[in-house]
């Protein structure tokens, strides 16, 4: 639905810093063609750079999805994939690495990782249907800059 934004992000507290984001949203677009998959990175201060942003349309194949970043000191790396996936080269229906250029931004503070399911500027679904996301997993690798999550 147009209005419904699912959101995995990392969350410092700060507004529009320290926070790499997961969105699958249209935001209200109704075009076919409309982007509805999103992955941002805002800097680590505020007003040393402009986030960095990237979308597609994407059109799932089957019930599962695997989303994940890596975020090291240098870069953030995004991968989405269709299916219930253990391995970072199957399936793959979107991937997105932060620029060379970013890297002196990439956010350095430990943040932790929030989930959040709402509506686009609070208005129902225009189906008129009950929205709902299921997580089946998700993990973070001690250590290893990983995040997975696992979703019906």
């Amino acid at each position: 639905d147009p209005r419904v934004v699912l959101g995995l992000f990392t969350y410092g507290g700060v507004d529009g810093t320290n926070e790499i984001d997961i969105e699958v949203a249209k935001w209200g677009r109704t075009e076919v063609v409309a982007s509805n998959y999103f992955y941002t990175v805002y800097p680590h201060t505020l007003g040393i750079a402009q986030p960095v942003s990237n979308g597609t349309r994407i059109s799932l194949q089957g019930t599962y999805t695997t989303h994940q970043f890596t975020w090291t000191s240098d870069k953030v790396s995004f991968l989405g994939q269709h299916g219930f996936m253990t391995s970072p080269t199957e399936n793959i229906f979107y991937s997105y690495q932060t620029p060379t250029a970013f890297a002196p931004s990439i956010p350095y503070t430990s943040a932790p990782l929030h989930m959040n399911l709402w509506l686009f500027q609070g208005k129902p679904p225009m189906n008129g249907q009950t929205v709902e996301i299921v997580i089946m997993t998700s993990s973070i690798p001690k250590h290893s800059g990983l995040l997975v999550i696992h979703i019906v």
